[in-house]
């Protein structure tokens, strides 16, 4: 159709975009954003809660560092909003802090405007007010949110709490909360290499990381690489290097930026007279994902998959010309006598790929000259957009056992390459990244099995297969594996050179913070590189 068609369009342009930004330098010196995700307690009584912040001038940009708090105003006021979300008149005498006891009389979106207005009246500055959340993490409302970009002017600051402190705070008298405080602080989370960190944002926040790296480190590995791969949603990365906390926290502007849709990667020289690294990830759409800190010298851990709980996981990474970036896979036992797949989607660049097993406590590092498998082309064969190797179950290098341990590494051939690699056993699902893309290749009545996680949103889903050959079809369904049968799939494509879905936020069958699973069948040997993505 006309709207799949342009639906197609997009999402290779958004794409293309992607691997120029992935080509290009990263910004410098982007202007800084406000904000951050907040730990707020309750003084005297020093009870805490999650918090997120909405508006306001004054935090975090006066905090110098991570420890210092910015103070709301002393005294607790509880504001009544009734129906249309008009409020009772600001009490005289502040600014106050003042705690909406009733949110649910107000829109969400008109709610800052009715603020404004009604603290606009007093022709006072410097009021706080705090809005609980009914949600335990503070996330639960969908305010228009200020926190990124240049914020409006407005007469004090407001914020969200937990649901367990904003419950606190309401069952409080008022001679007690006359003389309680709250104190706000950016929550910062040390990272050490080699090791996921899980994390979530809400859409328009952030969240803040810090990596220390010794002198020594950094004059043996000269970089390190940060890597964020979304189960869903769309996180963004800015990143500062400095000597000092002091200077990290808050940031004054951010050296490195990387935007592109889904997953991002960025290299950061490590610099001996700065071992402090601040991470910033801001979500475009609200995001979970996981952050890996990595050096050229790590192996890299990948995650297979164990069909049918959990779908194999692919990174994405880059290498400079002629560099290694080194990975290692164990397998879910149930694997032992399913073939082995191994495969990776150049986005730019050629990277070949070299693979071996080994049952060791040594690991292993295969490369071009010394390598149980390779994807390497022969010399004068033209470039694949798709290396992959797959181990058959009578392959006489495979290792078994609990201690086995296959190591995987990836050569930038001749050009920097930037690229994402997965592994996975059987018919294991792979999953699919917002807007990033997996190749694939299939024989004649091949199948391969992905899966597409919905957030929390109402956008249109879109899954997209670029055909290089062949001929195939897509098809969906939530929750379940999906096939060419019609039990089997609720939605589906025609067979053709570019095959889409397009899933409709109004669909009967649409869903949130769900799983579409998706299925590519090859009627005849086919190639092609699939890609999902949310239609804002």
């Amino acid at each position: 159709s006309a709207l799949l068609s342009l639906t197609t369009i997009l999402l290779m342009l958004r794409h293309l975009l992607r691997d120029l930004l992935a080509l290009a330098t990263l910004g410098a010196c982007a202007a800084a954003r406000p904000g951050g995700e907040l730990a707020v307690s309750l003084l005297p009584d020093n009870v805490e809660g999650d918090g997120l912040w909405i508006v306001g001038t004054a935090w975090p940009i006066a905090a110098q560092t991570p420890a210092e708090a910015f103070q709301l105003p002393t005294g607790i006021h509880k504001w009544q909003a009734k129906s249309g979300c008009v409020f009772d008149n600001a009490p005289e005498g502040g600014p106050f802090t003042l705690l909406v006891v009733n949110f649910g009389a107000c829109d969400d979106s008109s709610l800052y405007e009715h603020l404004r207005d009604k603290l606009g009246e007093t022709q006072v500055d410097g009021w706080g007010v705090v809005i609980p959340s009914d949600s335990a993490d503070a996330h639960a409302l969908h305010l228009a949110n200020f926190e990124t970009g240049e914020p409006p002017d407005f007469p004090g600051t407001v914020i969200t709490v937990s649901k367990n402190l904003g419950d606190k705070l309401k069952a409080m008298s008022a001679d007690k909360l006359d003389k309680a405080k709250l104190n706000v602080t950016r929550v910062t989370q040390e990272v050490t290499l080699d090791t996921p960190v899980h994390a979530s944002t809400v859409q328009g926040h952030t969240s803040t990381f810090l990596y220390r790296h010794a002198g020594a480190r950094a004059e043996t590995d000269r970089s390190v690489t940060i890597s964020i791969t979304p189960t869903f949603g769309d996180p963004d990365l800015y990143v500062s290097t400095c000597a000092t906390a002091e200077q990290c926290l808050p940031l004054a502007y951010y050296d490195l930026v990387e935007r592109s849709p889904g997953d991002d990667v960025m290299v950061v020289p490590m610099v001996p007279s700065k071992p402090l690294v601040a991470i910033v990830v801001e979500a475009a759409d609200t995001t979970e994902y996981t952050m890996l800190l990595s050096t050229a010298s790590s192996i890299v851990p990948l995650e297979p998959g164990d069909q049918p709980r959990r779908p194999a996981v692919p990174r994405r990474y880059e290498a400079g010309a002629d560099e290694y970036r080194y990975f290692s896979v164990r397998f879910p036992a149930a694997a032992h006598d399913q073939p082995l797949h191994f495969a990776v989607t150049p986005l730019t660049g050629d990277p070949d790929l070299y693979l071996a097993a080994s049952s060791q406590d040594t690991p292993v590092r295969p490369d071009k000259t010394d390598s149980t498998w390779s994807s390497a082309e022969q010399e004068g064969q033209p470039q694949h957009r798709y290396e992959h190797l797959t181990v058959a179950t009578s392959d006489r290098g495979r290792c078994s056992g609990s201690g086995c341990t296959y190591y995987l590494s990836v050569q930038a051939d001749h050009a920097p390459s930037t690229f994402s690699v997965v592994a996975w056993a059987g018919d294991t699902a792979v999953q699919l990244m917002e807007g990033g893309r997996q190749a694939g290749e299939l024989p004649a009545g091949g199948t391969r099995f992905y899966v597409a996680h919905v957030a929390g949103s109402h956008s249109d889903l879109s899954i997209v297969a670029d055909m290089a050959s062949g001929a195939a079809r897509l098809y969906a369904r939530v929750g379940k594996k999906a096939g060419p049968q019609p039990e089997e799939h609720s939605w589906s494509s025609d067979t053709g050179s570019d095959l889409g879905i397009e899933i409709r936020h109004d669909d009967a069958e649409f869903c949130t913070n769900c799983e579409i699973h998706v299925a590519v069948a090859c009627e005849a040997a086919c190639s092609y590189t699939l890609v999902s993505g949310a239609n804002q």
